[in-house]
């Protein structure tokens, strides 16, 4: 497996991260504030996509929660596994990695090939050859994310293990926006809708006065759009 880099562990690197950081007033000084000081065993559990499951489910109901058709340490369990036409999977241990099965997928759409498979994928059923799938849960389970305890710590003790679930859908079929709300000082301090349930689609922020902004982000060829804050989010 793919181990961190020695900057990444290295004291020396952290101290002179938590010297840098020790006044954080942009966005971007708070969050490196948060990874590099706040290492609640907690966070560990809200990175794992399987353990949060259970903590959700113990806090609310699984009611809140997609169905988990399958937690697999073995990606070649993927192979054998009766699945519906839709579902999603992924791995526990990361972020932005999904293939995403539904028949709502470009029709040329394939699954990613070696090297390149952490990334968002969305194919169709018949696209999905099983022991290709295993593969790319394969080489998601060699890589680590988290790269260390200077970068994104709680990753790193998460068990490699892949997740299946079931996909959730829109009214109009397709996969739903999604919302993120960036609390600082236990307030709501900035909204961010994604759309197209890919990490890489155009990105709307808006703040608690409701002025917005799209990110210059996105897939090639994929038309960003003016989007305004849901009425729900007031």
């Amino acid at each position: 497996m793919k181990s961190a880099r020695w900057r990444e562990r290295s004291r020396l690197v952290r101290l002179w991260r938590l010297f840098r950081t020790r006044r954080p007033r942009t966005f971007n000084e708070k969050v490196r504030y948060k990874m590099l000081r706040d290492h609640r065993p907690l966070l560990v559990t809200f990175a794992d996509k399987a353990a949060v499951r259970d903590h959700v489910t113990a806090l609310g109901g699984a009611a809140y929660l997609p169905d988990a058709y399958a937690v697999l340490a073995d990606p070649a369990d993927l192979v054998g596994l009766d699945l519906p036409d839709a579902y999603v999977v992924k791995p526990t241990h990361g972020s932005g990695a999904v293939v995403v099965v539904s028949s709502a997928a470009p029709a040329e759409a394939r699954l990613p090939g070696p090297g390149a498979r952490w990334i968002y994928s969305h194919v169709r059923p018949e696209s999905v050859d099983r022991k290709e799938l295993a593969a790319v849960g394969a080489e998601w389970l060699e890589q680590l994310y988290g790269q260390g305890p200077n970068k994104e710590w709680a990753y790193g003790p998460v068990p490699r293990q892949i997740l299946v679930e079931e996909l959730l859908v829109g009214p109009d079929g397709g996969i739903p926006d999604d919302y993120k709300f960036f609390v600082f000082h236990q307030r709501v301090r900035l909204f961010r809708s994604t759309s197209a349930g890919s990490a890489l689609a155009p990105r709307t922020s808006t703040d608690r006065g409701g002025n917005g902004s799209t990110s210059a982000v996105g897939r090639p060829g994929h038309r960003h759009r003016n989007r305004h804050r849901p009425d729900w989010t007031r």
